[in-house]
């Protein structure tokens, strides 16, 4: 990762796996290796894995073991079936014989053309796409805590507007 936009240096985490003393880690401290022209000295930083983001409905904050969503959530369109099952459950690329006019099938062999839709940022894109906003601010927990209340606050209107449509 560059460390900034004009900079001419990057930063390299690798997680190294090891005993619970760090003995391996240890030993590679302030060592240094070559890339191509340019030099690496491996030193220690704070541990920094960044907002988690859920395997099975892609949003942010949570651990997939501990997802409440009844189902799979699609990175492509959020139905509730696995991405790799889009094209034959999303309803976008199925046949429809009854649709006036009717719909064909997407082919098999091509890539679905609909547009996607983010299930965090409602973008045009895969939920799962590293350009995402919510990707871009993985490591930044105040964003990721302002869009989660920016969200309940939506929730929240859409609620008092249905109860006040009723009384």
């Amino acid at each position: 990762m560059k460390a900034s936009l004009h900079s001419d240096m990057a930063i390299i985490w690798i997680d190294i796996w090891d005993l619970q003393k760090g003995t391996n880690a240890k030993t590679l401290l302030n060592h240094s290796f070559n890339f191509d022209s340019n030099v690496a000295v491996i030193c220690t930083c704070n541990m920094h894995p960044g907002i988690l983001q859920c395997q099975n409905c892609w949003k942010w904050g949570h651990l997939t073991s501990k997802c409440h969503s009844q189902g799979w959530k699609c990175t492509q369109c959020g139905s509730p079936h696995k991405t790799n099952n889009h094209r034959l459950a999303s309803g976008c690329c199925k046949a429809n014989k009854s649709a006036k006019p009717p719909c064909l099938a997407t082919p098999q062999d091509e890539p679905c053309p609909h547009e996607f839709k983010c299930l965090n940022c409602k973008g045009s894109h895969f939920t799962n796409d590293k350009n995402c906003p919510y990707w871009c601010n993985r490591f930044n927990k105040t964003w990721h805590d302002n869009k989660a209340n920016e969200a309940w606050v939506q929730r929240i209107k859409h609620v008092q507007k249905a109860i006040d449509t009723r009384g």
